[in-house]
């Protein structure tokens, strides 16, 4: 897939949300790889060895990537940064709990790109995935030495690589989620809102902290506040609520 080519699969977006490579319908900006030395260093994390190998000869493929590709150490505390913002290229087969680990990279303010299976990268798949910060989504296939390092590109540059299709659905389901909040949740607070928006996503305390920079005690206490407030036990309780008003 080329980035450049108008009506491709492949969206980058500002991470700003000010503007966008090409806006919704325009044309895509020139392709800009940066040099070598604006690459921040890219760590790939496979706990499958063949796997691992075919990542980094796709990343390796790319002569603006070499020199900025590395193993993903055993401890993120461990990364060697450069002063950049680090990106990992993370394989969501064989790393186990890797949702958890994603809140650990992105909780150090790390970016991430991730590669799913053909048969998990349907859209609602890649939106739950979208949800928790990654910057892109690739699916494994025939072409990822070429599609890989692209994505990597995009987001080094600041930008999103997912589809279209993800894209829109994101976008849809983000203004599902304002609209209902403007009907029934004036009750809560501007930072409760926030949680509750990622409560009724089926997000844990930790990944919701991790994505506000807040602690998991203080959303456990916005967690304690919000069920009180919508007079339900739990957050099961809440996402069925939701979840019912949405059939309407």
């Amino acid at each position: 897939m080329s980035e450049n080519v108008r009506g491709s699969e492949i969206f980058p977006v500002s991470v700003s949300g000010k503007t966008t490579s090409h806006g919704i319908v325009g044309e895509f900006a020139e392709t800009h790889h940066p040099t070598s030395r604006e690459i921040p260093p890219v760590y790939f994390y496979s706990n499958h060895p063949l796997v691992a190998r075919i990542i980094k000869q796709a990343l390796l493929s790319d002569p603006g990537l070499r020199g900025a590709v590395k193993p993903m150490p055993r401890s993120v505390g461990s990364l060697q940064s450069y002063g950049y913002q680090p990106v990992m290229v993370l394989d969501t087969c064989s790393v186990n709990n890797w949702p958890d680990f994603l809140v650990k990279w992105f909780s150090a303010g790390y970016r991430a790109v991730v590669l799913l299976s053909p048969e998990l990268a349907n859209r609602a798949e890649q939106v739950s995935v979208l949800y928790l910060g990654v910057s892109g989504i690739v699916t494994f296939s025939a072409n990822l030495e070429e599609e890989l390092p692209q994505a990597v590109h995009s987001v080094v540059r600041g930008r999103l690589w997912i589809s279209r299709d993800t894209f829109h659905e994101y976008v849809k389901q983000t203004n599902s989620l304002l609209h209902r909040s403007s009907r029934g949740s004036h009750d809560l607070t501007a930072r409760e809102e926030q949680i509750h928006n990622f409560l009724i996503q089926d997000f844990s305390n930790k990944q919701i902290g991790a994505i506000l920079g807040i602690s998991e005690r203080t959303v456990k206490f916005h967690v304690s506040r919000i069920l009180q407030k919508k007079q339900v036990k739990n957050r099961q309780a809440l996402i069925g609520i939701v979840a019912r008003a949405a059939s309407f």
